[in-house]
């Protein structure tokens, strides 16, 4: 897949916001037992209308330790 002129791969797009310092797993991974990540990157190109600018979504999930697995807690505020 080759990206339109002026249009950053997603590789790139990615490298630029860890350079700003927003890599937020770091943050994640110190108040959570992470088990898994997972993402998704949809780029769409074109929808049927005219031919425009590429739209891309992206999702990010985490899969965290559940503490309270296997056991009644009345209060899930921890």
């Amino acid at each position: 897949m080759t990206p339109d002129a002026g249009q950053q791969p997603i590789g790139a797009a990615i490298a630029a916001l860890l350079e700003m310092g927003m890599d937020y797993s770091v943050e994640v991974e110190r108040h959570y037992e992470v088990r898994g990540w997972y993402s998704a990157v949809h780029n769409i190109r074109h929808d049927g209308g005219d031919t425009g600018d590429s739209l891309v979504k992206v999702a990010v999930g985490v899969v965290i330790r559940n503490p309270y697995a296997g056991k009644f807690v009345a209060d899930l505020s921890e």
